[in-house]
Order: structure tokens, then C-alpha cells, then sequence
């Protein structure tokens, strides 16, 4: 689902699409939808949220979406105040408007209750401004979502439980038989071909249908921690490999949570899931913690800033590498 060729006429559409949008319906949030081409039917380029701030929060909330937008060069935005009270919120709304008045992007501040169906919403600026929310869950985009593998989710929440860890005594296990797998493996001469032969394995019986064993994931998810298999997952973008990903991330074992989540992260934003692209992020975050962020995550967090055409265009250009090629 490319955002930047979604056009929508009217607030009462934007805001009645959030959910469709986001992925999920967002409650308790600001979400922000940058627009370019401002007329009478604005394209949506981007959309982000976050948890409406405590007070003390609201200025340095305002000066990161405003960075946001910048790097994203919108021409304006539509800030949506979901829940809270509806005047509590004009301070959050003064301190994003001004920040971003600064820097000539022009804001539409409103603010509804919640995203359901009848429910009224309210425009900050103008007096007279105001609309109702309504069902779009029958609507083309919820259709161009559907089309694309997006399901919409109750809440963030519930989206983030699927990448969940599993038990404690899950994850042991597969530690225990990763060890032994590492062990089998040391000092055993492979080809690249031969070092992803378990991640093919993996991607094809979930692509007839069929369950993983647990020594199955364990194989692909020790193959994934060799880099130059890594990168070569990340360059070849596999149809489906999201399920892969999503059952090894919630496998792992913490010292091997980063690979699966770089890969889940980097597909889903390629395919406009940007929403389970960072709740991978935070998933390897959580991981590394108390430990210093790894090189590889710190350039995921600049990666998932880029436009995922710009971020496509790049894989391919890097896949060229004589070092990731299957002999």
C-alpha cells in the first residue's frame, strides 16, 4: 500500500481512514497525516503517532513531529487529537502548531473522542468546523489493505502481541538447541548458498501451508545470525517472508533477537507497514537492554526514516554485491 498515492476529499474521510492508515485504531494518541498537493484532493504521504504526552512532554512531542514532517517534506498536516479532554489538549495543540508555523508547514488541528462509527468530531482553529467519524471498514482503502496482507487490529496492543516473546521456557529450549546447532555447525565449511539452505527450507514449508518443527526454526534462525546470510534475506525480499520472521522474532532467545526483527522491520516497512516496522524496532530495543544499541540498530532506526521507495531503490542497488550472491 503506497500512502503517497492515497488521495483523500475532506476531513471527515481523513479522519474516518485513520485506522486503515495506521494498521490499527489508534486511541489515547495524536496522530499526524502529512499531505502534499494541497487542493481539493490532498495526497497522503505519511502518518505517525503517538501517545498523547503528559504536559511537561508536550513541547518536545511538538518538535519531533515536526522534524518528522521536515524529513518527510510534507506541505501540511492534519493533527488528530484521539481521546483525552478535548480542551486539555489545545496546549498540546498551540505548542505543535507554533513549532511547526516556524518552519511554514501549515496545521488543521482536530480532536475526536474515538474512531467509531457516529462519533462527532471537532476542528482546534475554526469555530463551525466540525464532522462525524464513520465505518471505513468496508472502503477502498480497507480493500487496498486487505489486497496488500494488512489486517486491520483492534489496538497497537494487540498488533505488538504478535511479536510477543514466547514463554520463558520456550525460548530456553530453543537456546538449548541453537547452542547445539552452533556446535554441529562450527567449523563446517559452507557455501552462502549452503549457509541459507535452512531459511529456504523454512520460507517453503510455510509457503505450502505447513508448520515449522521447532529444530526447522532453530536451523533458520541460527542461519539468519550469520551476516552475510542476513543480508542476503534483506536484498532478496522473499514473498511471505513476514511469517518467517514473526516466528523466529518471537522464538529467539534475547542474544538473537536482532536479526529476526531487522528483517521483519526492513519488510514491513518496504510493503508501508510502518507500524510493525517499529514495534519490531522496540521488539530489539527491549532485547539488547541494559546493552549499548548495536551499530545494526541504530542504522535501522535511520533506515525506517526513509521513504520505502527510496529505502527499495536502495536494497536493489546494494544487491549487487559480489558478496551476497548465491554460487
Amino acid at each position: 500500500m503506497e500512502e503517497s498515492k492515497l488521495a483523500l476529499n475532506g476531513l471527515d474521510p481523513l479522519v474516518s481512514e485513520i485506522p486503515n492508515l495506521m494498521g490499527f485504531v489508534p486511541a489515547d494518541s495524536l496522530v499526524l497525516v502529512g499531505l502534499l498537493d494541497l487542493g481539493t484532493r490532498s495526497k497522503v504521504e505519511v502518518t505517525l503517532r503517538i501517545d498523547l504526552p503528559a504536559p511537561e512532554h508536550r513541547a518536545p512531542a511538538a518538535r519531533f513531529l515536526r522534524q518528522f514532517a521536515e524529513d518527510k517534506e510534507v506541505d501540511a498536516v492534519v493533527a488528530v487529537v484521539i481521546g483525552g479532554d478535548r480542551e486539555e489538549q489545545r496546549e498540546l495543540i498551540a505548542e505543535v502548531g507554533s513549532e511547526f508555523d516556524e518552519h511554514e508547514i501549515s496545521v488543521h488541528a482536530v480532536w475526536t473522542a474515538a474512531l467509531r462509527d457516529g462519533e462527532n468530531w471537532y476542528c482546534y482553529q475554526h469555530d463551525g468546523c466540525d464532522g462525524v467519524v464513520y465505518d471505513t471498514t468496508g472502503s477502498q482503502l480497507a480493500a487496498m489493505a486487505a489486497a496488500g496482507g494488512f489486517r486491520l487490529w483492534g489496538s497497537r496492543e494487540e498488533m505488538a502481541a504478535t511479536i510477543a516473546p514466547a514463554s520463558d521456557a520456550v525460548r530456553r529450549d530453543v537456546a538449548d538447541r541453537l547452542q547445539t546447532w552452533y556446535e554441529r555447525s562450527e567449523d563446517v565449511p559452507q557455501s552462502l548458498r549452503e549457509a541459507a539452505a535452512p531459511v529456504f527450507a523454512a520460507l517453503e514449508r510455510l509457503r505450502d501451508g505447513e508448520a515449522l518443527s521447532t529444530d526447522e526454526a532453530v536451523a533458520a534462525l541460527g542461519a539468519v545470525g550469520s551476516p552475510a546470510v542476513r543480508d542476503l534475506m534483506l536484498f532478496r525480499r522473499e514473498p511471505g517472508a513476514e511469517q518467517l520472521w514473526t516466528i523466529l522474532l518471537r522464538h529467539a532467545p534475547d542474544t538473537e533477537v536482532e536479526a529476526p526483527a531487522v528483517l521483519l522491520a526492513v519488510a514491513s516497512h518496504l510493503i508501508g507497514d510502518g507500524v510493525m516496522a517499529n514495534l519490531a524496532l522496540e521488539r530489539a530495543r527491549k532485547a539488547a537492554a541494559p546493552q549499548a544499541p548495536s551499530v545494526l540498530l541504530s542504522m535501522l532506526e535511520q533506515i525506517l526514516m526513509a521513504k520505502a521507495h527510496h529505502l527499495s531503490a536502495l536494497l536493489d542497488n546494494m544487491a549487487g554485491d559480489p558478496e551476497i550472491q548465491l554460487d
